[in-house]
């Protein structure tokens, strides 16, 4: 058995009160099904010191949203910038363990869908709220706009 590469990625947004308190809401309006899949899918014991499994993934979560914040800054992270949006990431080589201590942050907010996508859309808004973003989300609109048109000049 030998060791594989794992990665991480996760959009970088400015996690401000109120978007906070959107994932929170997420977090607490997710089904049996949402629950679920985080408890089959994470090595996380929920119900450690929470009353139910649910309780206990709504604690993980909120420390997940808490760390969020400071991930930018850590060692273990690194940023990159795709599509004028800029994403973290993380990662190394597993044993069948999780390489760096920020892939159980990374893991709790890629898994859920919805999630996930408020932290994309709020990347993007971001992106899109400076001068340079606005640049680059122009230039990528006419590249794919130029690609779009060749492929329906083909015959």
């Amino acid at each position: 058995m030998g060791a594989d590469y794992v990665q991480y990625p996760l959009p970088l947004a400015r996690l401000t009160g109120k978007r906070r308190s959107e994932l929170m809401a997420v977090a607490r309006s997710l089904t049996e099904e949402e629950v679920n899949q985080f408890i089959d899918c994470t090595c996380l014991d929920l119900a450690d010191g929470a009353s139910d499994e649910r309780a206990g993934l709504l604690k993980a979560l909120n420390k997940a949203f808490d760390d969020y914040r400071d991930l930018p800054g850590r060692r273990d992270t690194a940023c990159i910038e795709i599509d004028a949006r800029r994403f973290l990431v993380t990662g190394g080589m597993s044993w069948g363990d999780e390489p760096t201590d920020a892939c159980s942050t990374f893991s709790l907010l890629n898994l859920n869908e919805r999630i996930f996508e408020l932290l994309n859309r709020w990347a993007l808004a971001d992106a899109l709220a400076t001068e340079e973003g606005r640049r680059r989300a122009t230039h990528l609109v006419a590249e794919l706009e130029a690609a779009i048109n060749a492929h329906r000049r083909k015959p």
